[in-house]
């Protein structure tokens, strides 16, 4: 039976009432808790997707074997719901209500943050940040002049017409605001985070115009390409093909002056997503083989779980039975991984996103009993009218469609319709139109089908 996320809060408030429960959390130990949550159809893949600790790790938790950090106890209760009392038996700090806050801040409302500002405070913390976290960062720019805290553009302006060598805490800066960047990119319109990594790029630039041969530079040009991979991405997520083109080529060129083939590996596997034609799927598989080539025997586990993730996605699509290999390896590395701590790109990945990949592989694998399982954990994971909505629906939509289930498939690729029409994600329509390939035959989903051409009319751009 699937759970949807009010059933889960139901069942985390009632957990979480009772003492036993609470006598782990002041010992905090999450084991018994784990336990018990199974015990109430709270699966540990359910408790994986939504709070994004890997599986294996929960296991751990539950043996006994590892003891859960601060940053883990906070995702963990941030990803289930925890309540207050019980979030301070854990020593963990109450949350505010962020509801309103994430009203005011979609589209481009009058009290929408600055961008560039959210990206930096959240580039600064070393744990995982959701959307709700975010919007809590971004409720404090209000308060920030009470609070003391500098405008940092108004450093960097300094740092553009002061000191004649780039400071160190500059290129921090710099850094902090691209890891942000990248945490921010799914949680907002492509729109709008485009636009500031565009302008993040512009500041970045007339740095390194301005000290050519200072001895950090390979530092600023490890940030050009970091930040421009994400413009490349924003670009094709818009539309701009062309431009998203043009970003990808300063990749390149910034990832060679860095000495880091890793940001090329990156590239790739974004560039895996926009192919098309008959032989999309084997042109997406040379570029992932080109991305692991640019990997280092060891280390940089969070990028080759990504890379290994799709291209066992893109294997099962062209019928490779390796798929099977592929997606076993996207975990062994994942369960390796450090993705918060690794690099920008890596802090989208989840156990969630995991799921996803694993899903589309199954699904194309046709191996129903993994779908069934993996469908019923994601869709507990989904916030309504977010670019990951879109994606998961279609997918679900897709492996329900697969498996024989019409019906179900038309509803999830409305919910995934609907959410591509909020979050104005090329990435969601672009699996959604599969869902629609899927049901090209069906004349039950006439009406599904020519709304998503519609939509895709509708997003397009202007250029």
């Amino acid at each position: 039976m699937t759970l949807d996320r009010n059933e889960v809060r139901e069942i985390v408030k009632r957990v979480f009432a009772r003492e036993d429960v609470l006598e782990a959390c002041r010992r905090r130990e999450v084991g018994p808790i784990i336990t018990i949550l199974g015990s109430h159809g709270i699966s540990q893949g359910l408790t994986a997707g939504l709070t994004g600790i890997p599986q294996g790790r929960l296991s751990e938790y539950k043996t006994g074997k590892r003891l859960p950090t601060l940053n883990t106890l906070e995702d963990f209760a941030n990803g289930l719901g925890v309540p207050e009392h019980a979030r301070r038996a854990l020593g963990l700090a109450p949350t505010d209500e962020t509801d309103a806050l994430a009203e005011r801040t979609s589209g481009d409302s009058p009290t929408m943050p600055d961008l560039l500002t959210v990206a930096w405070m959240a580039g600064s913390l070393n744990n995982h940040v959701d959307r709700r976290a975010v919007l809590q960062l971004a409720a404090t720019l209000a308060a920030a002049p009470l609070l003391g805290v500098e405008e940092p553009m108004e450093r960097l302006a300094y740092a553009l017409i002061g000191p004649a060598a780039i400071q160190d805490d500059t290129i921090t800066f710099l850094e902090q605001r691209t890891i942000g960047l990248h945490r921010i990119e799914p949680m907002f319109q492509a729109r709008l985070v485009h636009r500031s990594i565009m302008s993040h790029l512009r500041e970045v630039t007339a740095l390194l115009e301005g000290h050519p041969q200072d001895s950090l530079r390979s530092r600023l040009a490890r940030i050009t390409g970091e930040s421009a991979v994400l413009a490349a991405w924003t670009a094709w997520d818009l539309g701009e093909a062309a431009h998203s083109s043009r970003m990808y080529r300063i990749t390149e060129v910034a990832a060679r002056a860095a000495d880091d083939p890793v940001i090329i590996a990156c590239a790739s596997t974004f560039r895996s997503y926009a192919t098309s034609g008959p032989a999309a799927h084997d042109d997406a598989r040379r570029l992932l083989t080109d991305a692991r080539c640019c990997l280092p025997d060891s280390g940089e586990d969070a990028t080759r779980a990504w890379v290994l993730g799709r291209e066992a996605e893109e294997a099962a699509a062209i019928g490779d039975p390796a798929a099977n290999d592929l997606i076993r390896q996207a975990g062994e590395a994942f369960e390796r991984a450090r993705p918060q701590r690794e690099r920008p790109w890596t802090r989208f990945l989840d156990q969630t996103r995991m799921n996803a990949l694993e899903l589309s592989t199954y699904t194309r694998l046709g191996n129903e009993q993994r779908v069934h399982d993996l469908a019923d954990d994601l869709l507990a994971t989904v916030t309504p009218a977010s670019k990951r909505a879109a994606l998961i629906n279609a997918d679900v939509g897709i492996a329900s469609i697969r498996l024989g289930d019409i019906n179900s498939g038309i509803s999830y690729g409305r919910r995934s319709l609907d959410a591509v029409r909020a979050s104005e994600t090329s990435f969601g329509l672009w699996r959604l139109e599969e869902l629609a390939r899927a049901l090209a035959q069906e004349p039950r989903a006439r009406d599904l089908r020519a709304e998503i051409k519609q939509t895709r009319r509708a997003l397009a751009s202007p250029h």
